[in-house]
């Protein structure tokens, strides 16, 4: 299967990073995603959860951090959902501070999921973002989540793409807050992914080291105890925004953050000389049920 990369045809997005990030078959890249699921490094026994808000998820190759995608997804499998945010960084460095993809459909090799339109909107007009195709047209941040979206989640559900190019944390807090307000208002149940990498080409024992400050923060942080970490520590990452919208928004839901694995590309690949830190980690809400039944907004 061939695609344009970075085209949108016919107000569909076909992706980018099919056969580069990830299988570009449909046959092969469920085979792919089974891999990562059965990995030592994957989510081993356990199964779905209840009251999963949010998750992390890495946005690296899949041959790297498949078995992260895996352990992050894992709990969401057969659950529903009216729509998935999807937040990304912007490293292309194209389009506004944060664009909200704004109507039409995502293609990847397992089919096609439409946008949410009404949601992308609200979303958009609450964070003072843009509704904007262009941050997303050869971004991969999102777009490599959504084949594990499509395989482990019951159909039915619409995307909502946005990528962050400002990721101070007071564009994460806007962007979080917008988030929740617009799925309460349409009374969406509503998943949030971050795609968030850890550090990148460091060292393994040095990548180890600060990648577990960062966690640490995310974990128990304020707004901005993401940024201070990845500061201190003189950490190279690409997603210090995306994890602090994160953080925000599980604060806003009353969410207790729960790293569930953390790897390198070099505990997956075998090369450790310089590596990509990974996180799986999740936000779950005491009470709630699955597919954000009870309150429409989780």
């Amino acid at each position: 299967m061939r695609y344009l990369a970075g085209r949108v045809v016919g107000g569909k997005r076909l992706p980018v990073a099919a056969g580069l990030f990830y299988e570009a078959e449909p046959d092969r890249l469920r085979a792919q995603m089974e891999w990562g699921l059965r990995h030592p490094l994957g989510p081993g026994d356990a199964g779905p959860r209840e009251g999963v808000a949010a998750v992390m998820a890495p946005h690296g190759g899949y041959f790297y951090a498949g078995p992260l995608y895996a352990a992050a997804f894992s709990p969401l499998a057969r659950s529903r959902w009216d729509s998935v945010v999807v937040v990304g960084p912007n490293h292309t460095g194209v389009g506004p501070g944060v664009s909200v993809y704004p109507s039409g459909s995502w293609v990847t090799p397992l089919g096609e999921v439409a946008v949410d339109e009404e949601l992308a909107s609200r979303i958009a007009g609450a964070a003072g973002a843009e509704l904007d195709v262009t941050a997303h047209l050869y971004e991969h941040s999102v777009e490599v989540v959504v084949p594990w979206l499509q395989f482990l989640l019951e159909p039915g559900w619409r995307l909502v793409a946005v990528a962050m190019l400002d990721q101070e944390p007071s564009s994460a807090a806007r962007l979080a807050h917008a988030v929740a307000e617009a799925a309460a208002s349409l009374g969406r149940s509503v998943l949030v992914v971050a795609s968030a990498n850890l550090s990148s080409y460091l060292g393994y024992e040095e990548a180890v080291e600060k990648d577990k400050a960062v966690l640490e923060r995310l974990v128990a942080g304020s707004l901005g105890a993401v940024y201070e970490a990845v500061v201190e520590n003189q950490v190279p990452t690409c997603s210090a925004g995306v994890m602090e919208f994160l953080g925000e928004y599980a604060r806003i839901k009353g969410c207790r953050l729960e790293v569930l694995r953390y790897a390198t590309s070099g505990d997956v690949g075998g090369e450790k000389e310089v590596v990509t830190g990974y996180a799986a980690a999740v936000a779950q809400c005491p009470g709630a049920k699955e597919g954000g039944e009870g309150d429409g907004t989780a």
